[in-house]
């Protein structure tokens, strides 16, 4: 599966975006779902959905790690929007192909941007190389959504991930990216 990450700003339909690539999982796959409030519904037969609350101690990365005593074949990350995205970078390095989630971003390239951030956040001591490094060789498809001034909701840009180079993250458009407006 190739992992994949639906950007867009506030109410721009990440997750019912994300909702609709479920969808597409086999149903033979054992999928884990990670979210504070439960808002993505997956069809397969082996579905462990797992709520964090910091509030009563448990986190998303908590989750991340929890999930992965569980052997599934892919992880949906509700939303990233913390130290997470580093357990989910990981779990995505360790086997766990097409892992999925959203994460507020104004481009595709700006969510890989963001990931970064996030990571950088989680205070792991890192060094920022090997953060675009794992980056780049995790996520391979960027899904970019926006709000239009009539109120739908759009996709924007669809960015394939090839790598780090030059200091820059090289994103190939996708063949259905279409022109935003400006």
């Amino acid at each position: 599966g190739r992992t994949m990450l639906v950007s867009g700003g506030t109410d721009t339909g990440k997750t019912t975006f994300l909702n609709m690539l479920c969808r597409y999982i086999p149903e033979m796959e054992r999928v884990g779902s990670i979210e504070d409030t439960r808002e993505v519904t997956l069809l397969v037969k082996n579905w462990l959905p797992l709520e964090y609350s910091p509030e009563n101690g448990v986190t998303a990365t908590d989750c991340v790690k929890a999930m992965l005593r569980f052997s599934p074949d892919r992880i949906v990350l509700g939303e990233m929007r913390d130290e997470v995205a580093a357990a989910w970078l990981e779990a995505g390095n360790t086997g766990h192909d097409g892992n999925m989630a959203t994460v507020h971003a104004s481009s595709a390239y700006r969510a890989l941007e963001r990931v970064e951030l996030l990571v950088m956040r989680a205070g792991l001591g890192w060094p920022i190389e090997a953060i675009r490094h794992t980056v780049a060789t995790t996520v391979d498809v960027v899904i970019q959504l926006k709000k239009t001034h009539s109120g739908d909701r759009v996709i924007a840009e669809i960015a394939e991930v090839d790598g780090f180079r030059d200091g820059q993250y090289v994103l190939n458009p996708g063949p259905t990216q279409l022109k935003s407006s400006k």
